[in-house]
């Protein structure tokens, strides 16, 4: 808690420092307006399939640490380099993938979540295998950047003038993802056993695959 605390204040002191707002961002927003915005389909949709996600990707990250322990079997040291690793997939994902966003973000979209499905899945099915398991979390963490990176750029898109705001409301989506994810698998976990992580992270994703081929075929239609 203290370093968090620490990291915070560093963070905190670099953003009063170097970020400024743009006078765009000044402009105030109406609150009606603003929910007029996010009960637009393709909008609230977005917000759901944010919440899906990350629903997804805490089901695998929250219980990592105690999955690694019981299905392969690694000490404190070897768990501790693992989810390094997985900060490390995730960061050069991230660089990697932003340079190749396009206009139509739907195919990358679908892939990223499809990997992760199958990183995903590969978790439970090999999680006993110590070769296996920090190739399955590369893929689930380099997957997770994508989301990440994709869902920030389809919000402020589809949002327009009232993009502040939708964002905050995406931001609760995720955290709301978040608690969800953590919930449901923690008790799973208990009846089931620790292996079902990946399952579970798995259907969540599925579910926002499907919430994703939704708003697409919604703005086809729209657009026919």
């Amino acid at each position: 808690m203290w370093m968090m605390t620490a990291l915070s204040s560093v963070a905190l002191l670099t953003v009063w420092i170097w970020v400024r707002p743009t006078e765009e961002s000044r402009q105030k927003e109406n609150l009606r307006d603003t929910l007029r915005v996010a009960f637009k389909p393709d909008v609230s949709m977005t917000l759901v399939s944010s919440c899906l996600m990350f629903a997804g990707v805490a089901s695998a990250f929250n219980f990592l640490a105690t999955f690694l322990e019981r299905e392969t079997g690694f000490g404190e040291m070897k768990i501790t380099l693992i989810l390094c690793l997985y900060g490390i997939a995730d960061i050069v994902s991230n660089l990697i993938l932003s340079k190749r966003v396009k206009d139509d973000l739907e195919p990358m979209f679908r892939r990223v979540l499809v990997t992760m499905a199958v990183g995903m899945c590969a978790l439970s099915v090999f999680g006993n295998l110590t070769w296996a398991v920090p190739l399955a979390i590369i893929i689930v963490a380099s997957s997770h950047a994508g989301v990440s990176l994709l869902i920030g750029i389809d919000v402020l898109k589809r949002a327009g003038n009232a993009g502040q705001l939708i964002n905050a409301i995406n931001v609760s989506m995720i955290n709301l993802g978040i608690g969800i994810g953590a919930v449901i698998t923690g008790l799973l976990v208990d009846r089931v056993g620790v292996s079902s992580i990946g399952w579970v992270g798995a259907c969540f994703i599925a579910l926002a695959l499907c919430t994703r081929w939704k708003i697409e075929r919604s703005h086809q239609q729209h657009n026919g």
